[in-house]
């Protein structure tokens, strides 16, 4: 039953994905796709609510056999999307040198696997904009580091 769920929301997802990447393209600026993923997953939260409450408390079930079987069966698809994007953004030379590209894939991959845990902080905003300007944050400090420059 989990599977057959987040099957339907990951597809959701995926149409919602498609489209924003259609519109832009999947070789353009790294943090400009970011930020469309980041959207997208917001504008999922908003306009599919029962779908993500399921996945925010499924996501709850870390640690469990059946979520670990679960997630198990989505890695390779999650793996190969962000091979994907730290793939092109490393041919385009957005990326940093001295960063191997494995971590630079490992930390993507948690910033977006835990998009949802994020999310769940700013919960109690409604205002789909200012819930945007945060990701917008997120994806500054990605790009940019905190440190000041």
């Amino acid at each position: 039953m989990y599977t057959c769920l987040l099957n339907k929301a990951l597809e959701i997802k995926k149409q919602l994905l498609e489209k924003a990447f259609s519109e832009h393209g999947v070789d353009c600026d790294i943090f400009l796709l970011l930020q469309m993923q980041a959207e997208t997953i917001i504008e999922y939260a908003f306009n599919h609510k029962l779908f993500y409450d399921f996945s925010v408390s499924f996501a709850k079930e870390k640690g469990n056999s059946i979520y670990e079987k679960v997630m198990n069966s989505f890695k390779p698809e999650i793996d190969k999307t962000f091979s994907k994007i730290i793939s092109i953004a490393a041919e385009s030379g957005a990326l940093r040198d001295d960063i191997p590209a494995e971590v630079l894939e490992r930390s993507l991959k948690y910033f977006f696997t835990n998009l949802g845990d994020i999310l769940e902080l700013f919960y109690e905003i409604t205002d789909k904009e200012k819930l945007l300007a945060y990701y917008k944050s997120f994806i500054e400090i990605l790009k940019n580091g905190m440190s000041k420059q």
